[in-house]
């Protein structure tokens, strides 16, 4: 699990980055499919799928 003092204290960081790429056009999809691989990794559904594709 990860360190709640360090999330707090890095998240703030790291977000107006993030803002500002997300707003690049060159960075926007890379980004946004970065989100959704991470967020589709994170769900078991996603794995079973990838299981039962092979």
């Amino acid at each position: 699990m990860f360190p709640v003092r360090e999330l707090q204290t890095g998240l703030p960081k790291i977000f107006p980055i993030f803002v500002d790429r997300i707003n690049d056009e060159l960075w926007e999809k890379v980004l946004k499919n970065i989100i959704s691989w991470y967020f589709d990794a994170m769900s078991s559904k996603y794995l079973e799928t990838k299981i039962v594709a092979l």
